[in-house]
């Protein structure tokens, strides 16, 4: 056998630990049937995790341990398959391994699996390019806000309600496994362009809500 390609063949798996809760809110923003059938799991990069359904997305940026894990990670990143039911964890962690089976081919393949305490899940990566959702976070939030004070009642965004009860199961899933007895969001947007939903206490998380038209 090659030796090049039998030793990047055996390359480690890249290995980590993940918030079971916060596993479980990113699959509620998966795609569940769709054509674009890359939206349908979760996009793993270097810098964060997120998921959408082209309506209303999240993401969760990662901590600097959890970056230096991922440095080997490929540039686009990995589509994960939504898990078919919700993970069970203990002590909030799931383990994570995602291993190259490409066995040195161009197109890289990933086999992933997930693995909580009551099962062990192994599915292959989506083979896609996933949509550049950093064009559509809101960035200037205080500018965004200032602009909304002076909005017409008419020119006030509007969203499908819908996706509020979405943003509220994944919020109080988020927030399972702390102390909080109450979940508060604020919703900055106005009706020209995508609104940022805010968790309190998450400055990692991104909940964009597209507006609808009435």
């Amino acid at each position: 056998m090659d030796t090049a390609m039998e030793t990047q063949s055996a390359a480690q798996p890249i290995e980590f630990g993940f918030d079971g809760f916060e596993w479980n809110a990113l699959n509620l923003f998966a795609s569940k049937h769709d054509v674009r059938y890359y939206l349908q799991g979760l996009h793993l990069n270097r810098d964060r995790i997120a998921a959408t359904n082209g309506h209303v997305l999240m993401a969760i940026r990662h901590n600097d341990v959890l970056r230096q894990k991922l440095k080997d990670l490929p540039e686009e990143g990995v589509i994960i398959p939504t898990t078919k039911a919700m993970v069970t964890t203990k002590n909030n962690i799931i383990q994570v391994s995602i291993n190259d089976i490409g066995g040195g081919t161009i197109e890289k393949q990933f086999e992933i699996k997930i693995v909580d305490s009551k099962s062990t899940q192994i599915v292959k990566a989506i083979v896609g390019k996933y949509p550049d959702i950093e064009r559509v976070i809101p960035k200037e939030i205080g500018a965004i806000y200032l602009q909304n004070k002076n909005l017409a009642l008419d020119e006030e965004p509007h969203f499908d309600a819908k996706y509020f009860e979405l943003i509220g199961k994944a919020a109080q899933l988020i927030d399972k496994s702390s102390s909080k007895k109450k979940t508060c969001v604020r919703i900055i947007g106005n009706a020209m362009q995508s609104a940022k939903v805010q968790i309190n206490g998450r400055d990692d998380i991104d909940i964009v809500l597209m507006p609808c038209r009435v």
